[in-house]
């Protein structure tokens, strides 16, 4: 049986919380729970050993400047945006918040505008987090060891797939970003990379972070892009290897929901071809 295990955004920053190692901050959006769904899937991994066929690994990797990051725009009044405030298409075709750069503008128009009209999550400001070359952009350790000897036992290498580099728009989803830049291919509907190889599998595990935000919309968007809305049938949920960000709880318990209704699996760690 071809079992395939994704593990989204699996990254110190999530996953560790927030105080410093070796002077180094780690755990800019640390997500309560995350540490301990870590450590149960190392475990889940090395006891699965060469049952799992292959092993993905999506990384957020970010820049300072992004358009979900304070830098980006300024009040109009000159204070600035802070992490978790909310953006909307009416703030900004108001002008209450503008972006940084004027020239930007009209690009922060047409964004909010087609998050709002493409029913995807709004625009929240994060803390800066998982920057690229940084200890909080790196996978969580015991997870990457746990990797690293199924490669050696196996014979196998796991695929990182990174998403979230381009400045101009949010990418919760592996699978795409929030809003695609028509010019930037890394953006737009990674079919090649993701959904064809896991139409592939008999069964895909799920897990990482977080359940409320890069989960639920890589999730949402691998079952609305697979060929045959019968693969939804091959997807299993680690339910205890996924945590929300605080205060979005109820966007987690949504997707799980619409989970279970398209016909996907919950499951545990411990239960998982056990």
């Amino acid at each position: 049986m071809d079992v395939r295990l994704l593990l989204i955004d699996p990254q110190e920053d999530f996953c560790q919380p927030g105080d410093t190692i070796k002077g180094i901050p780690t755990g800019a959006l640390f997500v309560p729970g995350a540490l301990e769904d870590s450590l149960r899937t190392s475990a889940m991994i090395q006891r699965l050993g060469d049952r799992l066929n292959m092993i993905y690994a999506t990384f957020d990797s970010h820049s300072q400047y992004q358009i979900f990051h304070p830098m980006f725009w300024m009040r109009a009044d000159g204070a600035s945006v802070n992490p978790f405030d909310l953006i909307t298409h009416s703030d900004v075709m108001s002008g209450s918040i503008i972006p940084m750069d004027p020239s930007l503008l009209d690009w922060a128009k047409f964004y909010t505008k087609s998050l709002e009209d493409g029913g995807r999550y709004p625009l929240v400001i994060w803390p800066y987090h998982c920057l690229i070359g940084t200890r909080g952009w790196m996978m969580q350790p015991d997870i990457m060891d746990a990797i690293h000897n199924w490669e050696r036992n196996t014979y196998r290498i796991f695929k990182p797939i990174t998403k979230g580099s381009n400045f101009k728009t949010e990418h919760y989803s592996a699978v795409k970003a929030e809003v695609e830049v028509p010019t930037d291919p890394s953006t737009q509907l990674n079919s090649k990379g993701l959904i064809e190889p896991l139409e592939q599998a008999d069964m895909i595990i799920l897990g990482g972070q977080a359940r409320s935000h890069c989960l639920a919309n890589t999730v949402r968007d691998i079952m609305t892009n697979f060929s045959n809305p019968e693969f939804i049938k091959k997807l299993y949920l680690l339910e205890d290897a996924t945590s929300d960000v605080p205060t979005f709880e109820h966007l987690g318990d949504a997707f799980i929901n619409d989970f279970i209704a398209a016909g996907g699996n919950i499951t545990t760690t411990d239960k998982i071809l056990a």
